[in-house]
């Protein structure tokens, strides 16, 4: 079925996913209530939401030894971290459409773009306590239905996102624009954010792309490619490239994988990695 919730993604070690929820909503309830299980009825699951804990609740004891140990601006860097895990919660206990339950494919959805903040704040906290180092936001089934007219100007009224893909190219911009809008907004967030020898940005790379460029031929040359973060120094920013003769993008995953240690000259069939990022 498709949805228009974002979701993110990440992996551990050889790539084993650690989740992959269909929204914001039943990622927090799995942390405080046991996640949504389809056996139980409405009332039980309203009986669950209301015994509901903070994530928090689980670990105070925990907090409270560490607290002691802290220094003084360790421990306010510790309270901001737990302060901002609070605010995130109680944004998503307030949302709408609080279950993942199976239903009818939505034509839009008037919470997308708080979810989708959600799911950025999430990969922000994510990152910054180190529970993993890569992370894919899934923005949405192309196929979902997902009209934006009411949250991103100049895209239609009346055409999903597919559609505007394939039949209306302005309003396509339109939407590509706010998309893009998100990505700066996870951006900012990360350049924040203090970390060893500057932000959580500049030690990090934050990629976004589309599997086409174009969309009413579904042509997959000329990919748009934005690449932020330095990578710790090895990724030199500030700059546009153009790559000719057919590049292919795989090129571009491969410098990634580079910089970020591993040892590998090869993906799906490709060979070389894209020089010219340093």
């Amino acid at each position: 079925m498709g949805s228009t919730a974002p979701s993110a993604l990440t992996c551990r070690g050889t790539g084993r996913r650690l989740w992959h929820r269909c929204s914001t909503s039943e990622r927090s309830s799995t942390g405080s209530s046991g996640g949504f299980d389809p056996g139980l009825s409405e009332a039980e699951r309203a009986e669950r939401r209301r015994q509901g804990k903070s994530v928090l609740d689980f670990v105070v004891a925990d907090i409270g030894r560490l607290g002691g140990r802290l220094g003084k601006d360790d421990r306010a860097t510790m309270e901001r971290y737990l302060e901002s895990i609070h605010s995130l919660e109680t944004r998503i206990a307030s949302s709408e459409a609080l279950s993942c339950e199976p239903g009818e494919r939505p034509t839009h959805s008037e919470s997308y773009p708080e979810r989708l903040d959600q799911v950025i704040d999430l990969t922000v906290l994510a990152m910054k306590c180190d529970a993993t180092r890569v992370i894919t936001i899934n923005l949405g089934d192309l196929y979902s239905g997902l009209v934006m007219a009411s949250f991103a100007p100049g895209t239609s009224s009346t055409e999903d996102l597919h559609s505007m893909s394939h039949n209306n190219p302005a309003a396509h911009a339109g939407a590509v624009r706010w998309f893009a809008s998100k990505y700066a907004s996870l951006i900012a967030k990360l350049k924040a954010e203090p970390d060893i020898d500057g932000t959580l940005l500049d030690n990090s790379l934050v990629l976004m792309t589309s599997e086409i460029g174009r969309g009413n031929d579904h042509y997959a040359g000329d990919l748009p490619v934005f690449l932020a973060g330095r990578g710790g120094g090895a990724i030199q920013t500030g700059r546009r490239l153009e790559y000719y003769d057919e590049t292919p993008i795989a090129k571009l995953y491969i410098a990634l994988l580079q910089t970020l240690g591993l040892t590998i000259d090869e993906f799906k069939g490709v060979t070389g990695a894209l020089s010219g990022l340093t």
